[in-house]
C-alpha cells in the first residue's frame, strides 16, 4: 500500500529570486527551471531547518504533556478508593470515562481541525486539557472526579491525532520516519517523568490541607502539577503558523504562500526580501471552497473514506492493525504489574500459575509503593531501545518490513511469559514486551499518517483514534481483568493476536 503523500496537485509554487506575478500556466509536465512545482515539491525545496526543530521542540513538548495528562489516573486510584470509599466497579468508571472522552474528543477534534485548521484546535485543546485537570484536582467525591476525567479526556483525544497531522505536514519525505520519532520519544519521555513525580508527591500524607470541608491533599496536588505542561504549551503553540496544506484546502493562497515564505526564509537564512513563490490554485470550485469551511463537510469527509475503494482498503486495513496494537498494548501493560504481584503473593513458579486470590493488603499502603514507582520506571524506560531500533531501520529496512518483523516479535514475546517463574524474569519479559510494542507502535503511527490525503487525513486518524483504538483500550481493560479470573492463558493468547496481521499492509 502506497503513500499518498506525494500525490497532490491542489496548488502550484514556483520558486523565484526576484518579484514575479502568480504563474499562470497550470502544465504540470514542464519540470524546468521556473516550471511550477506542487506542494509537496515545494516541502522538499524548503527542506529540514531552524523551523522544523524548533516545531519538533514545541510538539515534543505537548506530546510529554499528553503522556502525564493519559498516565495521571493510574496513579491515584489506589489514593482515590481509600478517601471515597469505592468499590471495584466504582473506581473502574474513572478510567474508563477518560479513554471514553479520549474517543469523543479524538473524533470530534480531528474532523474540525480538518474544517477550522490544526492551531486553533490544538490550542483548544490543550486548554481545555488545563482547566479540567485542574477541576479533577479539587474534586471532592468520585462522581465529581469521574465527569472531570470524561471532558480532560476529550482534549486529550484532540490533541495527540491533530499533533502529528500538523507535523507530518511540514516535513519533507525524506527522513521523515526520524524526525516523526521525536513524538513518541517524548511520550516515553513523560513517562519517566509522570512516575518521578508520583514518587515524589503522592505519598506525602502530610501534604494535605482542610479550609471548611474542602480537602486538598497530596494526590490532588500531583493532579495540579501535572496540568502544568499543557498550560504551558499554549503561547509555544502560537508561536507556529498553520499548516500551508490545510490553507490550500481552504483556498487561503496568499496566507499559504507567506506560511511558505517565512519558512524557506528561517530554513535557509536568506532576507525575506529574496524569497518569492507564485502560488496557484488548480483544483476546487467556488461551491467547493464554501464546503470545506462549513461543518457538513465532516460527514462529507467521512462518506469519501467510505466510498472512495481505495481510501476505505487502507482505512479497513490501518484500523485493524492499530486496534490489535492498542489491545495488545494496554491490557498487558495494565495488568502485567497486578499478575506480577499474585504470583509473588501465591509463590508460584510462572505468571499464569499464580492464585487469582485478592491480596490481604490494605487499599493502600505508603511502605510497598517503592518497588511499584521502581518497576514504572524500568518499564518506561524499555521505550528507549524501542525507539532506537526505529530510528536506525526505519530509512533503510523501510515500513512494511520493520512493521511486520516487530508485529510478529511483539506476538512471539508475549508467548514467552508462561516461561517466566520469578518476578525478575517477569520484568524482563515485559520490558522486552514493551519495547517491541513501541517499535510497531511508532512505525504502525507513521504509516498511518502517510496513507491519506490533506483533506480528510486529521478526519481519518480521529475516527480511528475514537472508533478502533479507544474501543480496543476498553475492551482490553474489561476483559482482562475478567478472563484473568479464568485462566492466564486466554488473555495471553488474545494479546498475541497482531501477529495475524502484520500481513495488511503487505497487501
Amino acid at each position: 500500500m502506497e503513500s499518498t503523500e506525494g500525490d497532490e496537485t491542489e496548488a502550484l509554487i514556483m520558486p523565484s529570486s526576484c518579484n514575479v506575478t502568480d504563474y499562470q500556466s497550470t502544465n504540470n509536465n514542464d519540470k524546468k527551471d521556473g516550471a511550477p512545482l506542487t506542494l509537496d515539491q515545494a516541502v522538499e525545496m524548503i527542506g529540514f531547518g531552524r523551523f522544523q526543530i524548533w516545531m519538533l521542540m514545541v510538539f515534543g513538548w505537548c506530546r510529554l504533556a499528553d503522556a502525564l495528562g493519559n498516565l495521571a489516573p493510574s496513579y491515584i486510584m489506589p489514593k482515590v478508593s481509600c478517601e471515597f470509599e469505592a468499590s471495584d466497579l466504582e473506581l473502574s468508571l474513572f478510567p474508563s470515562t477518560g479513554l471514553a472522552g479520549i474517543l469523543v474528543g479524538s473524533f470530534v477534534w480531528g474532523s474540525i481541525a480538518d474544517i477550522k485548521g490544526r492551531i486553533p484546535v490544538l490550542v483548544l485543546c490543550e486548554i481545555i486539557n488545563t482547566l479540567f485537570a485542574i477541576g479533577a484536582s479539587t474534586s471532592q467525591s468520585l462522581w465529581f472526579l469521574t465527569v472531570m476525567r470524561f471532558f480532560w479526556g476529550v482534549g486529550l483525544g484532540g490533541s495527540v491525532c491533530v499533533t502529528s497531522t500538523y507535523v507530518i505536514e511540514f516535513l519533507p519525505i525524506k527522513n521523515r520516519g526520524r524526525y516523526m520519532l521525536t513524538l513518541p520519544g517524548s511520550f516515553s519521555m513523560g513517562l519517566l517523568l509522570i512516575a518521578g513525580l508520583a514518587w515524589l508527591i503522592i505519598p506525602h500524607e502530610e501534604w494535605t490541607w482542610y479550609i471548611q470541608g474542602y480537602t486538598f491533599n497530596s494526590w490532588r496536588l500531583f493532579l495540579l502539577v501535572t496540568a502544568v505542561p499543557a498550560i504551558a504549551s499554549v503561547p509555544l503553540l502560537l508561536t507556529l503558523p498553520e499548516s500551508p496544506r490545510y490553507l490550500v484546502q481552504v483556498n487561503k493562497i496568499r496566507k499559504a504562500k507567506t506560511i511558505l515564505q517565512y519558512v524557506y526564509k528561517k530554513n535557509k537564512k536568506i532576507p525575506l526580501s529574496q524569497v518569492n513563490f507564485a502560488l496557484q490554485r488548480v483544483a476546487a470550485s467556488n461551491s467547493t471552497r464554501r464546503e470545506l469551511k462549513k461543518f457538513s463537510n465532516i460527514t462529507k469527509n467521512i462518506l469519501s473514506i467510505i466510498t472512495t475503494p481505495e481510501m476505505r482498503k487502507r482505512f479497513v486495513v490501518s484500523s485493524i492493525i492499530l486496534s490489535s496494537l492498542a489491545f495488545s498494548n494496554f491490557g498487558l501493560t495494565l495488568w502485567f504489574p497486578t499478575m506480577i504481584e499474585r504470583m509473588d503473593e501465591s509463590n508460584a513458579t510462572s505468571v499464569c500459575g499464580a492464585s487469582i486470590a485478592p491480596s490481604n493488603k490494605t487499599k493502600w499502603d505508603n511502605s510497598d509503593q517503592t518497588p511499584v514507582y521502581i518497576d514504572t520506571f524500568i518499564q518506561a524506560a524499555a521505550n528507549i531501545p524501542g525507539h532506537l531500533v526505529y530510528l536506525l531501520l526505519i530509512d533503510t529496512v523501510g515500513r512494511k518490513l520493520l512493521l511486520g518483523v516487530s508485529m510478529i516479535l511483539n506476538a512471539v514475546s508475549v508467548f514467552f511469559i508462561w516461561f517466566v517463574s520469578s518476578p525478575t524474569g517477569s520484568i524482563v519479559m515485559s520490558c522486552v514486551f514493551t519495547a517491541l510494542s513501541r517499535l510497531s507502535g511508532d512505525v504502525a503511527h507513521l504509516v498511518n499518517a502517510e496513507l491519506f490525503p490533506t483533506k480528510i487525513r486529521s478526519t481519518a486518524m480521529g475516527l480511528q483514534k475514537a472508533v478502533f483504538e479507544q474501543i480496543s483500550s476498553i475492551l482490553a481493560i474489561v476483559l482482562m481483568g475478567a478472563l484473568l479470573s479464568v485462566h492466564c492463558a486466554i488473555p495471553i493468547l488474545l494479546n498475541s493476536c497482531p501477529s495475524l496481521d502484520w500481513w495488511s499492509f503487505i497487501v
